[in-house]
């Protein structure tokens, strides 16, 4: 079996590494025992987490989802309480350093998985307005947003069915941070830098050489 996948991968110009006889692997974040038949968060031993600070210039609605997305995560890679007692320390200490409160609590997706499946809602044509969210602007943009829109589309108007707040939906967006957009600037003119001695370099391109405008009027080929 080992040879036949080493030799399916090698057509494709690919090399694999197999082991055999393991009863623990790390996959992913999770780590399976097949001895114990449980599961567990993983990470490299190097590996400390780090999260959105809970004052970042990020919409408010963010930063309340991250400490509930985690208690999720490791919840769901913990096989029981106790395995996620043993790791939620390191994600507490995490999120305290980055200014939260909350405290991870256990959830056993085990009895929310055999909740009855909510119907597929039904489909809509959805426009989205996604305005670049911070904390320096004071006006509710949201509520003003659909305060003009009633305002241009009420009902009776023709273009209500497709512009009204069942249709219109709006969420922020986030922006670069200022050392992002630094470096895009930065990358961006040194790319244009190194761009410049091969563009002097290159010869004229023109069908008719002879003809070439810049030879007419400045007495040498144009570099375009």
């Amino acid at each position: 079996m080992r040879k036949r996948i080493v030799a399916a991968f090698h057509t494709f110009g690919l090399k694999i590494t197999t082991q055999a006889n393991i009863k623990t692997v790390n996959y992913l974040d999770a780590t399976l025992d097949l001895r114990t038949g449980t599961h567990r968060p993983f990470r490299k031993p190097n590996d400390q987490p780090t999260y959105v600070h809970c004052l970042s210039n990020h919409p408010p609605e963010v930063t309340k989802r991250i400490p509930e997305s985690i208690g999720n995560r490791i919840s769901t890679l913990s096989s029981n309480e106790e395995i996620f007692d043993n790791a939620a320390p390191i994600y507490n200490d995490a999120l305290r350093d980055s200014g939260y409160t909350y405290h991870l609590v256990y959830n056993n997706s085990t009895e929310s998985s055999k909740k009855q499946p909510r119907k597929k809602p039904r489909t809509r044509n959805i426009i989205w307005f996604n305005p670049p969210y911070s904390r320096n602007v004071k006006s509710n943009v949201g509520k003003l947003f659909f305060r003009l829109l009633a305002k241009h589309f009420p009902k009776g108007n023709k273009l209500h069915k497709i512009f009204n707040k069942n249709n219109v939906k709006l969420s922020y967006s986030c922006m670069g941070n200022m050392r992002s957009i630094i470096n895009s600037h930065n990358n961006r003119l040194l790319s244009q830098n190194e761009l410049r001695p091969q563009l002097a370099q290159r010869i004229c391109n023109c069908r008719e050489k002879l003809n070439c405008p810049q030879r007419e009027l400045l007495g040498e080929q144009c570099n375009i």
